[in-house]
């Protein structure tokens, strides 16, 4: 029997030809298995590659508006926030009796010593105070009621001083600082001044109640306050005349008893001054500064 003969590159063929169909089967399978994406897109070459999976991360943090800053009343629990206003007001009313007490003390009788006073204990500066509830408009109304009412206490004292003399310079320095607190006031128009009728018809009494002693002991201070109320009256129209005046909460004076109360009968109305007055009336204005004054009034 003859046998086959093989060769050893016949014997190689058929491992070749296994190893190539593998080969191609496999390349088969990838080509088929590369080509499912390019279907899906369909888009071919130009298909976008498919999105990478998104990360997870931890807790999700939601964005928050920034905390409020703490109100005043939490960081100073010991400043009476409700009453600020009339404490302002007695703030005030302390600073004019410390400038009538200066101006009296020092001698000289006159308008230009007393606005030495004022100027010296920095007095304008009281329209640049600011405070927790505080607006420019109301602390103009505190500091012009409270030199209103502080003329109207001096008129009552030397009322009940019979004209003494300590009590009749007291009451020209209360006009000189209401003439001066109208004056100085911060941009215009100038705030006015609420007086009631009572209160109207006790400044209609000024005169008399300077008449007694001021006219004698200090002529010049006189005819001076005269002209200033004038002023005020007619040609700057300070006054507001209303049924009630101020808020009641601004309301801080302390009324003393009257022995009477002023009638028709009584109340004159103020007269001009018998001579010209030429008198240096100006004012230093303050400058003032960008750092505005604030005050924490403790009750």
């Amino acid at each position: 029997m003859a046998s086959r003969p093989t060769s050893a590159a016949g014997n190689d063929a058929p491992a070749r030809n296994d190893r190539d169909d593998g080969v191609h089967d496999a390349a088969g399978a990838t080509d088929a298995a590369g080509d499912a994406p390019q279907r899906a897109g369909g888009g071919g070459r130009n298909a976008r590659p498919p999105l990478a999976p998104k990360k997870k991360t931890g807790r999700v943090v939601k964005t928050k508006k920034p905390p409020t800053p703490l109100r005043r009343k939490l960081e100073e629990p010991d400043v009476d926030w409700d009453n600020a206003l009339p404490n302002f007001g007695r703030c005030v009313a302390q600073e004019l009796k410390q400038l009538t007490d200066t101006f009296v003390s020092q001698g000289e009788i006159s308008f230009s010593a007393f606005k030495r006073c004022w100027t010296t204990q920095r007095m304008s500066t009281l329209y640049h105070v600011e405070f927790w509830e505080s607006t420019p408009a109301r602390v103009h109304q505190i500091v012009l009621h409270q030199a209103l009412a502080f003329v109207l206490d001096s008129i009552e004292r030397a009322e009940q001083a019979m004209g003494g003399r300590d009590a009749v310079a007291r009451l020209l320095a209360a006009v000189f600082a209401l003439y001066c607190a109208y004056s100085v006031q911060l941009g215009t128009p100038k705030h006015k001044i609420a007086v009631n009728p009572r209160e109207w018809a006790q400044l209609m009494q000024l005169e008399a109640s300077l008449m007694s002693n001021a006219k004698s002991e200090f002529p010049s201070a006189f005819e001076e306050a005269l002209v200033m109320l004038d002023r005020l009256s007619t040609s700057d129209n300070a006054f507001l005349k209303c049924l009630q005046g101020p808020a009641p909460r601004l309301r801080l004076r302390r009324r003393l008893p009257l022995a009477r109360l002023p009638t028709r009968e009584n109340v004159a109305p103020l007269r001009q001054p018998e001579q010209e007055i030429t008198y240096d009336n100006t004012l230093e204005m303050p400058v003032r500064s960008p750092l505005c004054v604030v005050v924490l009034l403790k009750y």
